[in-house]
């Protein structure tokens, strides 16, 4: 997962899949999540704990879209999509 800090208005998920989609396969990000800022220690490092704690759950978070590579596009996360992607139905 990628963290962005930016402003959500402005940002072009398009611009940014086309930019993963030169990377290689397993340097893409498949979730990433938009953030207003990022919460830093005493000594400017990022407290990456809560990030990860929260993970990428709709009901715990909001403004995590995920890359698919089908569509060579990010979609936001919905709690459905969520749900079959926890379960296996959906493959990453």
């Amino acid at each position: 997962m990628a963290a962005l800090v930016v402003e959500a208005a402005s940002f072009r998920f398009e611009a940014l899949a086309q930019t993963v989609a030169s990377l290689p396969r397993y340097a893409r990000p498949l979730f990433v999540r938009l953030l207003p800022a990022l919460e830093l220690t005493a000594t400017f490092k990022i407290r990456k704990g809560k990030l990860v704690e929260q993970g990428f759950d709709p009901a715990v978070v909001s403004g995590v879209w995920l890359y698919e590579e089908a569509a060579g596009a990010y979609r936001p996360l919905d709690v459905e999509l969520h749900r079959r992607l926890v379960s296996g139905q959906v493959k990453l």
